[in-house]
């Protein structure tokens, strides 16, 4: 696809260059709607796909420019789109004239797929990873409750949507490695993804999200007057005495306070999630 230079009288020239990487299969769909975002990042043209943006009237002075911007951008996106969902018959039937209505009916032909595919896609990318592990400073709050969102729309976009507790148990996932800072950065982490929100999280279950996620954090945090457990040596032979007849299914959730029973995943790594996440994330 050649560039398109599109030049208004009050703005400097802008380009929108070759297409993004092809949607090429239903997976992707999220990592292909980042890159759309990305790219018209670079103009501060986001909005022009989010539903709900404010477009001029006939009568404005930019009505013009607008319209001739929404159909570069429409044109741009049937070039950086799989043919075999051009040709989804939905798709031929509606003819999305915006670029909003593109992206919800793109959204809309990828959600259909089957319940065993959408089952693999949530045991692979959601229900089995942790978001992160690692050192306290090696993860900005940003970054996490942009990884927090994309896991939570991902389920909901497989159509198989995440419980609040859930959504709470995957918030605590990715800060039990703070520890004892764990309960000060769910009071972090809150003011950002309550004011980014989540399409299919209420403000009601984010409250739930968040009362869960600061006991599970509290659990963190020993009581005071409680023994120093970083200074204890233990053994590595073999587990302490109150361990040692522990069954097998509350074994994690002692070596883990405040982790459900059973829930405890182990072996996963953060460069399961770069290598699992589009670009690297």
């Amino acid at each position: 696809m050649s560039s398109i230079i599109l030049t208004p009288m009050d703005a400097e020239p802008f380009t929108l260059g070759p297409p993004i990487e092809a949607l090429q299969g239903h997976k992707d769909y999220v990592s292909w709607r980042r890159q759309v975002r990305q790219r018209l990042m670079r103009w501060s043209i986001t909005d022009i796909i989010e539903p709900g943006h404010l477009r001029p009237g006939p009568a404005s002075p930019g009505y013009r420019y607008f319209e001739i911007l929404e159909q570069t951008v429409l044109h741009w996106l049937h070039a950086s789109t799989f043919n075999g969902v051009l040709k989804d018959e939905r798709f031929l039937a509606l003819a999305p004239e915006t670029p909003v209505e593109f992206m919800q009916l793109i959204h809309v032909i990828v959600c259909d797929i089957s319940v065993p595919e959408a089952s693999k896609i949530w045991q692979d990318t959601v229900s089995l990873g942790r978001l992160y592990t690692g050192p306290a400073n090696g993860l900005p709050i940003e970054r996490f409750v942009n990884l927090l969102k994309d896991r939570v729309e991902l389920c909901n976009l497989v159509n198989f949507p995440i419980t609040p507790l859930q959504a709470a148990y995957i918030l605590f996932e990715g800060i039990e490695c703070y520890g004892r800072e764990a309960e000060q950065l769910v009071a972090q982490l809150e003011t950002p993804l309550r004011i980014q929100g989540m399409k299919s999280i209420t403000d009601k279950e984010l409250d739930v999200i968040f009362e869960e996620a600061r006991q599970l954090g509290q659990a963190q945090t020993p009581a005071p007057g409680s023994p120093n457990m970083d200074a204890l040596e233990i053994p590595l032979d073999q587990p302490p005495e109150n361990l040692v007849a522990a069954p097998d299914n509350t074994f994690d959730s002692l070596l883990n306070p405040g982790l459900p029973v059973g829930m405890s995943p182990t072996g996963f790594t953060p460069y399961d999630l770069l290598e699992s996440s589009p670009e690297g994330m």
